[in-house]
């Protein structure tokens, strides 16, 4: 019997491609790109310009330091240097006579800085600042960090004391103007108007908002007392004869000025010529913000809350506005 090829497979119930006269199909052959290698930087240029905090002066022939590279600043304070790529933030720090030695940090990689440092030229007291805004004269040996307000608090005014009963008006205006000039004044116009509600209910511990009460009772033995802090609340006494001042209301204005500016971040400090003078009960009547307040008040402002002694910006802030990526 003649079986052709065909019929073969069929029977046996098996085909064998090569067997059974089909042609083979040649196996399919992946094809794997490979990336093209991106050649990382090794160094990092890094460039900019430092000026005093206190004055906006360029700083000549300061130390700048920037990750494990220094260079030293030109005549007006330029600066320019190479980094290894060592991490994703790098130190930096700054010194030179005449300075307080600041550090900070920047992120890596090419970029243009604008630096400052303090200047203990020009009315700078490292010792009164360090009363001022860190509790020196008090507590010397544990100094604080910044904790200063970056953004204009809401005051919410009582106008009921803590017995329920109406607060004298002519009061309650001479403390909303007298706040609003103390608030201008700490941040040296910064925040220069005031947002105030009125009103028998309260704010305390709400965020963003600075509430003042009043205190109705004999015998206490404060003018005004604060809790500061953001939500915090002064509470000032109507009825405590020795901060009463001819010719102006129950509670007057140097008393006013004092606890806003402990509301503020700001503390005792060591000369009667000062309204946040530590016994300030006991000042003149016409005591105002002083010159060396207000001078050493807007350098705190330019520095991050969480700021060290002398001047160490805590390591989740990155020095870099106003930076340009280049």
């Amino acid at each position: 019997m003649n079986i052709r090829i065909g019929e073969a497979c069929a029977v046996a119930g098996i085909c064998v491609l090569s067997a059974c006269g089909s042609s083979p199909t040649a196996p399919v052959t992946a094809t794997v790109s490979t990336p093209a290698t991106t050649t990382q930087p090794t160094t990092y240029t890094i460039s900019g310009n430092l000026s005093a905090t206190n004055g906006g002066q360029g700083i000549a022939g300061a130390t700048v330091s920037i990750g494990n590279s220094t260079t030293m600043t030109g005549s007006v304070g330029g600066f320019s240097l190479s980094t290894p790529v060592t991490s994703v933030t790098l130190s930096v720090s700054i010194a030179g006579g005449g300075l307080v030695t600041r550090s900070t940090q920047v992120s890596n990689g090419n970029r243009f800085l604008t630096l400052d440092a303090i200047s203990q030229s020009g009315g700078f007291d490292l010792k009164f600042y360090r009363e001022l805004v860190r509790n020196g004269l008090e507590a010397p040996d544990a100094l604080l960090p910044i904790e200063v307000w970056h953004v204009a608090p809401l005051v919410y005014l009582q106008t009921n004391d803590t017995d329920g009963h109406a607060v004298d008006p002519t009061l309650i205006d001479f403390a909303e103007s007298t706040t609003g000039i103390a608030l201008s004044d700490w941040t040296g116009g910064k925040f220069a108007s005031l947002q105030v509600t009125r009103g028998t209910d309260t704010r305390e511990f709400v965020s963003g908002w600075i509430t003042i009460k009043w205190n109705n009772q004999n015998g206490v033995p404060y003018c005004g007392e604060a809790h500061p802090g953001n939500g915090g609340w002064i509470n000032f006494a109507e009825r405590t004869p020795g901060c009463r001042c001819a010719g102006q209301p129950a509670v007057p204005a140097p008393v006013i000025k004092h606890e806003l500016g402990h509301m503020m971040g700001f503390w005792h400090t060591d000369s009667p010529a000062d309204v946040m003078y530590y016994q300030a009960d006991a000042g003149s009547c016409n005591t105002d913000i002083s010159a060396r307040e207000k001078y050493h008040a807007a350098i705190a402002l330019k520095r991050p809350n969480g700021n060290l002694d002398p001047d160490v910006d805590p390591t989740s802030v990155l020095n870099e506005v106003p930076a340009r990526v280049r």
